[in-house]
């Protein structure tokens, strides 16, 4: 896989956890007293935009002849990445909608629409993401 692809893959993905990150904070600012988990994922979220766009940065400015393959792990982190983001996104952007209804929006304060074990497991994967491409932006001293 070459570097602009891969660069793609990370613009994507980048655009992908602003947009969920927006979500968040749209679901947060709409209720009083927000589900500290939401909190969590959002901290967690902003770690991963910071290093996205570190790696964005690195694929941009090293458009050398190095190709990556499928299988390399930057690859494939990505694409757990943005299958697990997507859904959580998938999820909050469908949850919002169905509670946008004056009478409905009781719901987002006392509902959270992650069961704690989704909401842990998605913590731990953007963590896990977190440090793959910290640890390869490392490598080559980034």
């Amino acid at each position: 896989m070459d570097p602009f692809s891969l660069t793609a893959g990370v613009a994507g993905l980048l655009s992908l956890t602003i947009q969920l990150t927006r979500t968040l904070s749209e679901y947060a600012s709409s209720v009083k007293n927000a589900v500290s988990e939401s909190h969590d994922l959002a901290l967690e979220l902003s770690s991963l935009v910071t290093t996205l766009r570190q790696l964005e940065r690195f694929f941009k400015d090293h458009t050398d002849n190095e190709a990556f393959c499928e299988s390399s792990i930057i690859y494939s982190t990505m694409k757990k990445c943005h299958a697990r983001l997507h859904s959580i996104e998938l999820l909050l952007t469908k949850f919002m909608d169905s509670t946008k209804e004056r009478s409905k929006l009781w719901q987002r304060c006392v509902k959270w629409p992650l069961e704690k074990r989704e909401h842990q497991q998605t913590v731990e994967s953007i963590r896990h993401c977190v440090q793959i491409f910290e640890f390869s932006l490392s490598i080559n001293g980034w």
